[in-house]
């Protein structure tokens, strides 16, 4: 499909039209079915894998119809994490014997690769990297630190004020 990939229409209730048009729903998003916690087949890690993300995800944002791009999300996290802990495992190196006496790339640093490919695709999809996130100011996220020059904004305080002759 040529163009931009289409934005759900909550990710643009919650951004705004970019044409000077305010978000359709500025108090942001009512969820009313949030994704809940991991399904039971889920091994250990997989659902400390879940359950980080839910915690770290922009608030309001994950639903239960997100959940197979979730769990699809976390298995490939999982995949990454066993793949390079069995790299570690094998020693770290890059280059493999094989059973010719030549030598060819480890096949765990593609897994390792396509795995990190899949994670960033998926996570860009759910508002997880920090582009995505500035698309995405749902309802309770973290709040800017206040400017320490505010104070003089009201105040009639500023130092760009003209002297006043007596």
């Amino acid at each position: 499909m040529a163009g931009r990939k289409p934005v759900p229409k909550e990710v643009r209730d919650l951004t705004g039209n970019k044409a000077s048009h305010p978000p359709a729903n500025p108090k942001g998003l009512k969820i009313k079915r949030p994704i809940g916690g991991p399904p039971s087949w889920m091994n250990k890690m997989q659902k400390e894998i879940w359950r980080e993300g839910v915690a770290s995800a922009p608030r309001n944002l994950l639903r239960k119809l997100d959940t197979s791009v979730y769990q699809a999300w976390v298995f490939a996290c999982y995949s990454h994490r066993r793949a390079i802990e069995r790299f570690e495992q094998e020693g770290g190196d890059p280059v493999v014997m094989t059973v010719n006496g030549g030598t060819k790339q480890n096949p765990l640093l593609s897994i390792i690769r396509s795995e990190a490919a899949a994670m960033q695709r998926l996570a860009s999809e759910m508002g997880f990297t920090p582009t995505a996130r500035m698309k995405v100011a749902a309802d309770g996220d973290d709040e800017t630190p206040a400017n320490p020059f505010d104070q003089f904004a009201d105040s009639g305080q500023s130092g760009n004020k003209k002297p006043t002759k007596h």
